[in-house]
């Protein structure tokens, strides 16, 4: 039951991730560039890791469940570790970071914005546990999750270097990584949306990853434990 369960909601997470991502690029997007533009954002290239990740692992999963075959390997589970994180990051940063920042310039809550931040990291945060793993995640596993997001830093840095337009004339995707912002790398004290430079916004999320990932990879070993007697 819970194999099937698993089953579905890989299926869910894929379609969802999909609509969210193709909603966005085909629509007029109210703060990302539009169109094709709007890849440029963590968002929507964390929303097509996790549901690729959901749609292979789906799958590969049916097909061992009919042959007999084992066909996940462990990197397999490591890669979900690694973009279970990666989604959650983006549902946890729009829900208690952009959204209230927004003060009433765009619906923040609208259904593009919902399935991207909200529906899709939910799902996947449930499959994770509700999956069954043949493995023990170990810290040298869990260090991976921090790959998408300083591949991140570096791509939005090159991005930033280069004048990408990120929409509205912004050389820069989201406010906490504005390289060029009022209060710089180390700058403390100032006003909202700035409070402090680009350099602790960007501590803050990777010891956020860290913890997602640790703590993420720490309870589903004690599922998996207890699973197996």
């Amino acid at each position: 039951m819970r194999k099937y369960l698993s089953f579905a909601l890989k299926g869910i997470i894929f379609i969802s991730a999909l609509l969210g991502v193709l909603w966005m690029i085909l629509t007029d997007g109210q703060t990302a560039a539009d169109g094709f533009g709007s890849l440029l954002y963590f968002t929507l290239q964390s929303n097509l890791w996790i549901g690729i990740t959901a749609l292979v692992l789906l799958l590969l999963g049916i097909v061992e469940q009919k042959c007999g075959y084992v066909l996940i390997s462990e990197w397999m589970y490591v890669v979900k570790l690694v973009f279970t994180v990666s989604i959650t990051l983006t549902g946890a940063v729009f829900c208690f970071l952009l959204a209230p920042a927004s003060r009433g310039a765009f619906s923040p809550w609208n259904l593009t914005d919902c399935l991207t931040h909200v529906i899709t990291p939910v799902l996947a945060i449930i499959d994770f546990f509700v999956d069954e793993y043949p493995i023990f995640y170990n810290k040298k596993q869990v260090l991976c999750v921090l790959v998408p997001p300083v591949y991140y830093l570096g791509f939005a840095a090159l991005c930033s270097y280069l004048k990408v337009d990120f929409g509205g004339g912004s050389n820069y995707p989201y406010f906490f990584l504005n390289f060029n912002s009022p209060m710089g790398w180390l700058g403390v004290g100032g006003e909202i949306p700035y409070p402090f430079g680009a350099f602790y916004w960007i501590l803050m999320l990777l010891v956020l990853v860290l913890c997602f990932g640790y703590f993420y990879a720490w309870l589903n070993n004690k599922i998996t434990k207890r699973a197996n007697g």
